[in-house]
């Protein structure tokens, strides 16, 4: 499964942040440093400052925007580390405050939906993601044009949920509109270009363009090493991208060394429970599967479903694939017989095998990203 490349209105992309032009307080002091402690993905630390920031937001004036901004800033927290039962109700608590304070053509409302789409873009919710990044741009594009610097982070969303439902000439479109905007505004270097690249590079490999496809995977890993560091638990989202066109083209090794390392990354960043590393568990499997090496595929499998029956809610899609006792048996080659009889049904087996992998490719993770850089 492909790791989501995608645009959280947050510290990866936009975490919510007012009072730019007033003097420094506690409650400030604790969002920064959590957008920080967040960006280097040290996740509990983060935590501690923006529970901080909620607490000083409560003991002022429960009815500002200060607490809006508190809890979207920890509900993208939560969903990073696939927690999106805690996320969700701080992200709708956050977009109700501001709609009554602000009105409903606000863009830190605007901001708010489209954090809330990627959440249920996470969990295979696709018809409700699609709703709100449209609510959301519908308010941006009500906004003077100076206030438009953050749709191509919505573009890219919406272009990558368009990837996932097979639309692929819209997806194209907003994604190329994207980079472009973003290109003109940044330069061709900048951070913030990796998802929208990432996400290119998952359209084109969908449609079997693999060259183009490595072209912008390989530009987006390049962007995020350097900004980010070796060890970020976005490059293992892009290494998995990387892996996953490998092991497409059949150059296994290659996408079992690349696998492998964003499996530790994730380990070492995201803790053994989060759904991310479920996706890299299942990939992993794959690649093991297709050279028939049973006996190793199905742990990452059995880890798998564990740690999506955890992370997601009964009702997810993702969930329900994954949990496919037909998808369970190609996976682990649970096939009766002898081990040559086996290899007679192998071609059988490697076809259902990729039909169930194409069904939980409709249900992608992500990734991830930001602009919230995609799993």
């Amino acid at each position: 499964m492909p790791a989501r490349l995608c645009c959280l209105i947050g510290f990866l992309g936009l975490n919510i942040c007012y009072l730019a032009g007033q003097e420094e307080d506690s409650w400030e002091r604790h969002i920064q440093t959590g957008r920080k402690l967040h960006a280097q993905a040290l996740y509990k630390d983060a935590e501690k400052e923006y529970l901080a920031a909620i607490q000083d937001a409560q003991a002022l004036n429960p009815e500002t925007t200060r607490s809006a901004s508190a809890w979207n800033n920890m509900a993208t927290l939560y969903q990073e580390q696939g927690r999106y039962g805690e996320a969700e109700p701080l992200l709708r608590r956050a977009a109700a405050l501001w709609e009554r304070l602000v009105g409903p053509d606000s863009q830190d409302l605007a901001s708010c939906w489209n954090n809330l789409a990627t959440l249920y873009q996470d969990q295979g919710r696709f018809a409700e993601a699609e709703a709100l990044y449209l609510r959301a741009l519908a308010i941006r594009e009500k906004a003077p044009a100076s206030d438009h610097a953050d749709s191509p982070g919505i573009w890219n969303n919406l272009g990558q949920l368009y990837v996932a439902m097979g639309r692929y000439g819209e997806a194209e479109t907003l994604l190329r509109n994207a980079l472009d905007a973003r290109e003109k505004e940044l330069g061709s270097e900048h951070r913030d270009l990796a998802p929208i690249l990432g996400n290119l590079g998952l359209l084109f490999r969908t449609q079997a363009k693999y060259p183009q496809a490595e072209q912008f995977f390989n530009r987006s890993l390049d962007l995020l090493r350097k900004s980010l560091g070796n060890d970020h638990p976005r490059v293992a989202n892009m290494l998995n991208n990387l892996a996953e066109l490998f092991q497409t083209e059949g150059r296994y090794s290659q996408a079992e060394v690349f696998h492998k390392q964003a499996l530790e990354i994730k380990e070492k960043s995201l803790g053994p429970d989060h759904p991310s590393l479920a996706n890299t568990l299942n990939n992993l499997a794959d690649v093991y599967t297709v050279q028939a090496r049973y006996s190793e595929a199905e742990p990452l499998v059995r880890r798998s479903i564990r740690i999506y029956e955890k992370s997601l809610p009964a009702e997810s899609p993702r969930l329900s694939q994954s949990e496919s006792p037909d998808c369970l048996a190609s996976t682990v080659g649970r096939h009766s017989g002898t081990l040559s009889s086996q290899s007679a049904r192998e071609p059988e087996r490697r076809t259902h095998h990729r039909n169930c992998k194409l069904a939980n490719r409709k249900v992608l993770y992500a990734g991830t990203a930001r602009a919230l850089m995609g799993t």
